[in-house]
């Protein structure tokens, strides 16, 4: 799945790095930076993986990411609920799919 051309304008809204950016792409290495955070819940709402109330739409998720399921979805919503600063929990959901069902969300 490509995330352009959300990646450009979310690095753009974001002013995030573009090299922390290559590296998470390229390298999965999620470093502890708050606009990286913010550009990844950007580039989930650009996808409608996330609504406007900051609720993951699993349908969206399961249909455009290859190898997600329901189950997995379910389950990193799960492991996020109690984070309540948006940024914070998109990112760490995509690190969920990522390392805890080795899926390469994005």
């Amino acid at each position: 799945m490509r995330v352009e051309p959300e990646s450009s304008r979310c690095i753009s809204d974001t002013r995030v790095d573009p090299v922390a950016v290559r590296i998470l792409w390229d390298e999965l290495i999620y470093s502890d930076n708050r606009a990286l955070k913010c550009y990844v819940e950007c580039v989930y709402s650009g996808m409608n993986f996330v609504n406007r109330e900051g609720k993951f739409v699993h349908d969206e998720i399961v249909q455009n990411v290859e190898k997600v399921t329901y189950a997995m979805v379910d389950k990193c919503i799960y492991k996020t609920e109690g984070i309540q600063d948006r940024c914070d929990r998109v990112f760490e959901f995509d690190k969920c799919l990522l390392f805890d069902h080795e899926v390469f969300a994005l």
